[in-house]
């Protein structure tokens, strides 16, 4: 059985918060803003419900473009 796989990138959670407040605006995401934590679930809802059941094996990145830069 295969299985979807999800890449999460710098998300507003409690351990990257002190990394927000160390190095602020350094951090140059090309979509310009940190992830949410409801969006990195909402996608792995998706990627668990039978409306994706048609996708085996998908690589989800969900890193703001992060991996692009």
């Amino acid at each position: 059985m295969w299985r979807e796989s999800i890449v999460d990138g710098v998300g507003k959670t409690v351990r990257a918060s002190a990394l927000q407040q160390k190095w602020g605006q350094r951090i140059v995401l090309p979509d310009h803003r940190w992830g949410e934590v409801e969006e990195i679930a909402n996608l792995v809802a998706f990627a668990a419900s039978p409306v994706c059941g048609f996708a085996t094996g998908a690589i989800f990145v969900a890193d703001g473009g992060e991996s692009h830069n």
